[in-house]
């Protein structure tokens, strides 16, 4: 009975679509960019180290970002990496716009919306440059490590990746959203970037464990159901393409 039910769940899920996955991938990753993104300037004090408080949801999405690019190629990934930037900038602008209007005056606390707005508006900013460097970095990381081995080692490469893109990431929307918008001063500026990126780089090696043995299921599945002209004959300019499977 059990090995029947798992069978019909299955054959559901491969019969779907495989762009009504890309569709779902786009809106979690969505959904975490604008949890850190609404908390961006919210802080917290954990054992004497200052952290983000958007550092506990924010690793998540190198992961994501990772099997975007093993399974859909990297130019889906950095299509994805464009999109959130402009509607960062779209949330930020409406949201102020949508604040910054008058309001009953026997209305309490309606004072807060234009102040917190404001700092949308800078984060918007700090992250724009930093996606731009830091997620296009792990993108191209992970491509190009890919494409030397093969499409193997997909954890390791994954993690690199990371590494490098979580640090390029890290130290650019800091300095811009705390010490270059004077939230705050350097010293605190650098508690916050070491701080953020030790626990980061500790979140991403548990996350990447999970999503490396997801995206080898996956690739597995791929493999299964491609032809054997898909699998065997592959030209030189298609590798680029076809290495993951």
């Amino acid at each position: 009975m059990k090995a029947r039910f798992f069978n019909k769940i299955a054959a559901y899920f491969i019969s779907i679509d495989k762009g009504t996955f890309l569709v779902l991938i786009g809106m979690l990753y969505a959904t975490i960019f604008f949890c850190s993104f609404v908390m961006g300037y919210k802080t917290v004090d954990l054992y004497g180290r200052v952290l983000c408080s958007s550092v506990f949801v924010f690793p998540l999405l190198f992961p994501i970002n990772d099997s975007i690019t093993e399974l859909l190629g990297a130019k889906t990934s950095y299509l994805m990496i464009i999109a959130i930037i402009f509607c960062e900038f779209m949330f930020s602008f409406i949201t102020h716009a949508l604040a910054v209007l008058p309001s009953p005056s026997h209305w309490q606390d309606q004072e807060i919306y234009p102040i917190l707005t404001t700092g949308f508006i800078h984060i918007a900013i700090a992250d724009s440059i930093s996606l731009a460097i830091g997620f296009f970095a792990n993108t191209y990381v992970l491509n190009k490590w890919g494409i030397k081995w093969f499409g193997t080692g997909f954890f390791r490469r994954s993690l690199g990746a990371t590494a490098a893109g979580e640090l390029l990431f890290t130290i650019s929307t800091n300095l811009i959203a705390f010490h270059v918008f004077s939230a705050a001063d350097l010293k605190d500026t650098a508690n916050i970037i070491i701080s953020d990126y030790i626990l980061k780089m500790a979140y991403s090696f548990i996350i990447c464990i999970p999503n490396a043995y997801l995206v080898s299921l996956i690739k597995k599945y791929i493999q299964k159901e491609d032809t054997i002209k898909d699998r065997n004959i592959i030209s030189i300019n298609q590798i680029r393409v076809r290495y993951r499977t």
